[in-house]
């Protein structure tokens, strides 16, 4: 799936309900975060963007020297303070090792470590939404844990992430995976990678940097084309590396705003994280 269409369809504002009094409230609110995508990116690689990045630079507000307003910017910090408007500080998630880790909140269908927002503190966008109408929902999706949790907070919601092959939540939020759940995973589309290669989207010349940066990777597998393992399991796991996991994860939040009906009645929150790093930018 190609992923500027699919941000374009995420970013497309659902229509407003004309019969609303004014002013009029938004059926959809969509926070797509990913992970180490420098602002300056959106300026330097502009003549190469189309379709969903394209329409949300040309069109949207754009910040190119924005910052976080507190020291550690790792995931679960940077992604604790983005719909509490909280420093780290009053969050209680100072740091990824002291963020979701919950050894009382197992998962469902796989195994992996517990994880739940037991830690976090404050509330969240969400919490205020959920305030004024009691009919607005969440959905949040991630390849990470604490990327998914955190942005929603302490919120029972519709709180999903990537664990072995698998999008999975914990018994924090629920006993037993809705039925769209398990027929997305039942198609096993990450074990189908198997023996699949990540490749250029666009010619070498393209690219200002040469492919060649030993420090990439542990110094491992750092020239394109990549090739994922063979093996099917190794393959599930490896994909979480490649940009295939961007369009997994996506795809998957697609069809829960479907399975949902999100944006159908109140105002709702969908809430995806992309990539596989550490640092923050924020599209709303």
């Amino acid at each position: 799936m190609n992923l500027a269409v699919v941000l374009a369809l995420l970013g497309r504002a659902l229509p407003l309900d004309s019969s609303a009094a004014a002013p009029s409230r938004p059926k959809l609110v969509v926070l797509i975060t990913v992970d180490q995508l420098r602002p300056d990116y959106l300026t330097r690689w502009k003549s190469q963007l189309t379709g969903g990045l394209f329409q949300l630079t040309n069109e949207g507000a754009v910040f190119t020297d924005g910052y976080q307003d507190h020291a550690v910017t790792e995931t679960a910090p940077g992604h604790s303070t983005i719909l509490s408007g909280l420093w780290p500080a009053h969050t209680g998630i100072i740091r990824n090792s002291a963020g979701v880790q919950d050894t009382a909140a197992s998962l469902i269908g796989t195994s992996g470590p517990g994880a739940s927002p037991k830690r976090f503190r404050g509330t969240t966008l969400f919490d205020w939404l959920k305030a004024v109408d009691t009919t607005a929902r969440a959905l949040s999706v991630s390849r990470k844990d604490r990327s998914a949790i955190l942005p929603i907070g302490q919120a029972k919601q519709q709180v999903y992430w990537y664990q072995s092959g698998l999008f999975t939540t914990s018994r924090y939020y629920a006993d037993s995976l809705p039925t769209w759940v398990q027929a997305f995973n039942a198609r096993r589309l990450p074990f189908q990678a198997a023996n699949t290669t990540w490749t250029l989207l666009l010619p070498d010349s393209a690219y200002k940097e040469e492919d060649n940066e030993p420090w990439e990777n542990g110094g491992h597998d750092i020239l394109f084309p990549h090739r994922l393992p063979a093996d099917s399991v190794r393959a599930a796991a490896a994909i979480t590396g490649v940009p295939a996991m961007d369009s997994l994860t996506l795809l998957f939040a697609l069809e829960g705003v479907e399975a949902l009906r999100l944006g159908r009645k109140g105002t709702d929150v969908l809430a995806v994280s992309l990539s596989t790093t550490d640092a923050t930018v924020e599209f709303f």
